[in-house]
């Protein structure tokens, strides 16, 4: 949801995801996670819910389809993410953007959101946010 709501984009690599995760949880649900927690709870974030939707969606981003002519850097195709993307529902985006407009994502957050591949203008509107909120390192 702090992904969504400070502009990191759509498709949000699951290795983000991880790495961004250990901060949300309490010290106790931490210390009890097992060594295939990130499966198991990407499996149940698969399954429907309401009927139609999962809160998260494993996606296959569409490839960059640019019109033919000189390439310049500032239009040059982002990296895709190296393994699984996901998407996170819309309600729950929704629902993250009006519940934590006024919380400071953790520092796991910080420190995961850089590692993936985003386009320039996302990293800028991250840093926006960070900045934001007085995590200027």
């Amino acid at each position: 949801m702090d992904a969504r709501r400070l502009g990191v984009g759509l498709h949000l690599p699951q290795t983000f995801l991880t790495d961004a995760a250990s901060d949300y949880l309490h010290d106790t649900d931490f210390n009890q996670l097992t060594d295939d927690w990130a499966e198991k709870a990407y499996a149940e974030l698969a399954e429907q819910v309401h009927g139609k939707q999962a809160p998260l969606s494993r996606v296959t981003p569409r490839p960059q389809r640019r019109p033919p002519g000189p390439c310049t850097p500032a239009d040059a195709p982002s990296p895709r993410p190296s393994g699984p993307v996901f998407r996170l529902a819309g309600y729950l985006e929704q629902d993250g953007r009006t519940a934590r407009r006024h919380l400071c994502p953790p520092a796991s957050f910080w420190h995961a959101a850089p590692h993936p591949p985003h386009r320039s203008r996302r990293l800028g509107q991250l840093a926006r946010g960070a900045e934001g909120r007085h995590r200027l390192q």
